[in-house]
């Protein structure tokens, strides 16, 4: 399976980091990063405290890919949502359609609860940007604008 890379213009990275910016502002300590499908870090918004994050990109996507793999051999087509939770920190992943993934890292406060009311808005908003930039064809090919922008 080809995984394809995502390719996008300043102002539209802009306009993820105000989307992942949004979303952060509704926990007291949180970290949001789009990361492709292939495991590149895209956009990262939060407390910068977390290490290696192209580590992180890497293992997320690793992580969702054979999670993606469980749920085709249980006949689901993927997943919404992949939750680790551990002693001070919470990890959610979740598909932004094909092209990338979504990794939200929360601290294991109670109010966590009201900020994660906004995800689902936030996944749709990430997937329209990413989708109008790289679009999908009718045959399942992916292409990008960017073939024809230079």
């Amino acid at each position: 399976m080809e995984i394809p890379s995502l390719k996008l213009h300043p102002e539209e990275s802009e306009k993820i980091q105000v989307v992942l910016s949004s979303l952060v502002a509704g926990f007291s300590s949180a970290s949001a990063c789009l990361i492709s499908r292939s495991g590149q870090e895209v956009a990262f918004e939060g407390v910068d405290s977390l290490g290696d994050r192209q580590a992180l990109a890497s293992l997320a996507a690793g992580n969702l890919a054979a999670t993606s793999g469980l749920a085709q051999l249980i006949d689901e087509c993927e997943f919404s949502r992949i939750v680790q939770q551990g002693r001070k920190r919470s990890m959610i992943l979740m598909p932004v359609g094909e092209l990338a993934l979504l990794l939200l890292i929360l601290g294991n406060e109670r109010e966590n609860r009201e900020g994660l009311k906004q995800v689902p808005h936030v996944l749709l908003l990430l997937k329209d940007l990413l989708e109008k930039r790289n679009h999908v064809g009718g045959n399942g090919t992916k292409s990008t604008d960017s073939e024809t922008d230079e």
